[in-house]
């Protein structure tokens, strides 16, 4: 389901999708593991119920906490409003967030913590302008 980005080149290549949500991992996290799974869930719930929706689901692992990859996001981050760049970098809790128009548009830190049903409801408000997601849908 995730599309792993590996590169600069694959976020800047993300970033052109309108609607997008990013998935954090950190293999020596128990709780990123758990949030790998919630991500995974309320995703498929939000793919099925707007099958219109044009959106780009991915991973970024942050296992090791440096390369050409760390660098790019620690740089486009602090550009953002709507997120703590330190938490989202170096809690490797599973962090998500959701991107539209090449902005962050909302966060979470610890996606099992939030839930599926808040990530669905987030995902409805992130990307509620899109017309795919008039009738909104609920788990």
């Amino acid at each position: 389901m995730f599309q792993l980005l590996t590169s600069a080149a694959d976020i800047t290549r993300l970033l052109s999708s309108e609607n997008a949500i990013v998935f954090v991992f950190a293999a020596w996290s128990g709780p990123s593991r758990k949030s790998r799974k919630t991500v995974s869930d309320a995703c498929e719930i939000i793919q099925r119920k707007t099958p219109a929706l044009e959106l780009s689901i991915a991973e970024l692992d942050f296992t090791k906490q440096e390369g050409e990859i760390w660098d790019w996001t620690e740089t486009w981050l602090s550009r953002q409003d709507n997120v703590n760049v330190g938490t989202f970098l170096y809690s490797g809790a599973g962090s998500v967030v959701w991107i539209r128009d090449r902005l962050i548009v909302d966060s979470v830190v610890n996606a099992d913590k939030t839930g599926v049903d808040e990530l669905v409801d987030r995902s409805l408000i992130a990307f509620g302008g899109c017309p795919q997601m008039t009738d909104g849908f609920s788990t």
